[in-house]
């Protein structure tokens, strides 16, 4: 292995990190399909995702367009009487 590369750390720790993500998330979804089961969750509503605009001035006076978005949301009441927003 090439020590003097500085390169290979960096695509080493991107590949660590990449993977601890995707564990990370498939664990979360894993929680949550075991918590939906266990309380009966239904799907009640979805909202869309948006894009919204908006502009401003900088600190230092120029003038600055801001773009946001919102991911797609959908809603599930559960049988512990509380709706549950998820993101996609």
């Amino acid at each position: 292995m090439d020590t003097d590369n500085p390169i290979i750390p960096c695509i080493i720790l991107a590949v660590i990190l990449c993977t601890v993500v995707v564990v990370a998330t498939y664990y979360e979804h894993q929680q949550w399909s075991d918590f939906a089961k266990e309380h009966h969750c239904k799907l009640t509503q979805v909202a869309n995702s948006e894009v919204n605009t908006g502009f401003g001035i900088t600190n230092n006076g120029n003038l600055a367009t801001v773009f946001t978005t919102s991911p797609r949301k959908k809603a599930y009441l559960c049988d512990d009487g509380i709706t549950y927003w998820r993101e996609e």
